[in-house]
């Protein structure tokens, strides 16, 4: 998200799943969640599955314990960074968690630790946004103290132009491979699997990094 130091690796845990304040039209669709015996965090895009709309779960879902992480009606479970609620920046409209403008930076109630994330996102023409992990809720900017997976138009956003800064990247740190991201106003799916110090993000079937 525009010129920034290095993120530093806390290397202790995930506490939150964040996004970061975007321009105006970046799109997030459902998500669901799951925890499982040896610990790992599993949240899913209900809506990638073909089976259930956004904002539901499938029956066989539901019988492996899935829950959602975003209901695709409602802010529940989520709030703004250092702040309670969610402002009327955000907006929910067809199951699509959407950013208008002032929303802030959002993030989920609940920490969380060892997990696989799969969510989808768009942006807008010339966007900037990102999604964050580790981060705390410290004096100045998000970017302070969370790992960020980029969400970038990199055909129109003069970041693109850094390697380490384009759509999957984890910023400022590793560049993904070039083509994997899908052009403004397409949906692009991400996968960010962490165990321990050990992360793995993948941004439309590709890995883009995988780092300890």
């Amino acid at each position: 998200m525009g010129s920034k130091p290095l993120h530093e690796l806390d290397g202790i845990k995930i506490r939150c799943f964040f996004l970061e304040k975007p321009n105006e039209n970046q799109s997030i669709r459902s998500m669901s969640i799951k925890l499982i015996k040896h610990g790992i965090l599993l949240v899913t895009l209900t809506s990638m599955l073909g089976q259930a709309t956004a904002g539901e779960l499938t029956a066989d879902e539901k019988a492996k314990g899935w829950k959602l992480l975003f209901d695709g009606k409602t802010f529940d479970g989520w709030r703004n960074y250092k702040a309670e609620g969610v402002r009327e920046g955000w907006k929910i409209e067809d199951g699509v968690m959407i950013h208008t403008k002032k929303g802030g930076d959002i993030m989920t109630v609940k920490q969380y630790e060892n997990f696989e994330l799969k969510l989808e996102w768009k942006i807008a023409e010339g966007g900037n946004s990102g999604i964050f992990f580790g981060a705390r809720e410290v004096k100045g900017p998000i970017y302070r103290s969370g790992i960020e997976m980029q969400i970038l138009d990199n055909a129109k956003h003069p970041d693109a132009k850094h390697e380490k800064h384009t759509a999957g990247a984890c910023y400022g740190l590793y560049k993904p491979p070039a083509g994997a991201a899908k052009k403004a106003g397409e949906w692009n799916q991400v996968r960010v699997v962490k165990k321990g110090d050990h992360y793995q993000m993948c941004l439309n079937d590709v890995k883009t990094a995988d780092f300890k």
